[in-house]
């Protein structure tokens, strides 16, 4: 029932979460790539930039890939709690304890988070050309069509493309945050905070993985 709980949570927040912040999603990749594509379009202020996307896209460029984005997050935060229980109480019991450590904690959370990159990474892959804009990758606008044009043309291997940066950062990523979440909560912060101040500090630490990423793919 609890694992039902978070699954549901996860999934509405997850929806919510980056439908809110789909342009800024999707302004991120765009400027983590042009330096691959050469152009330089996105140079500008955060602003600027948008304004430029909004102008020659509509309002539906703002959130172009954000679908795929939601498709890809859903597994990703519906598996997330009910894998770190798993790894936790294979360690309890393989330890013989009833409290876990820092340490046992973290590597729960990496067992999630590699377990999560495994699965979810070809949608990662997808939804980050499709992100991209006609300057960069032309005929990305089908999410369908440009899967299939991607199997043809480049082959099921080419979903992967850029994993091992992913490979060494997200696990990581997910590590920290749960980790880190526990502790907090069970050191009498609020579950709020707990999860705010672990996200923020297990991106700040692996954020360089996630600029990777993009410009390998």
């Amino acid at each position: 029932m609890e694992n039902l709980i978070y699954i549901n949570s996860s999934i509405i927040s997850a929806i919510f979460c980056k439908t809110s912040i789909a342009p800024f999603e999707r302004l991120k990749i765009l400027k983590q790539s042009q330096m691959q594509y050469n152009i330089k379009t996105y140079d500008k202020s955060i602003f600027d930039s948008l304004s430029y996307i909004y102008k020659n896209e509509g309002l539906r460029g703002l959130y172009k890939g954000n679908l795929i984005n939601i498709m890809r997050v859903l597994p990703t935060y519906a598996i997330k709690f009910p894998l770190n229980d798993v790894g936790k109480k294979i360690l309890l019991k393989k330890n013989n304890k009833s409290v876990l450590s820092f340490n046992e904690k973290l590597q729960a959370g990496l067992f999630t988070g590699l377990t999560q990159i495994i699965i979810t990474y070809p949608i990662n892959f997808i939804r980050t050309r499709i992100s991209l804009d006609n300057k960069m990758i032309s005929n990305n606008n089908n999410l369908i069509k440009y899967t299939n044009y991607v199997f043809k043309n480049e082959g099921i291997r080419s979903f992967y493309k850029g994993f091992t940066p992913s490979l060494l950062s997200y696990p990581i990523y997910v590590g920290l945050q749960m980790s880190l979440f526990s502790e907090l909560y069970e050191n009498n912060f609020n579950m709020f905070l707990s999860g705010s101040l672990a996200g923020l500090l297990a991106q700040t630490i692996t954020y360089p993985g996630d600029t990777i990423t993009p410009t390998d793919i």
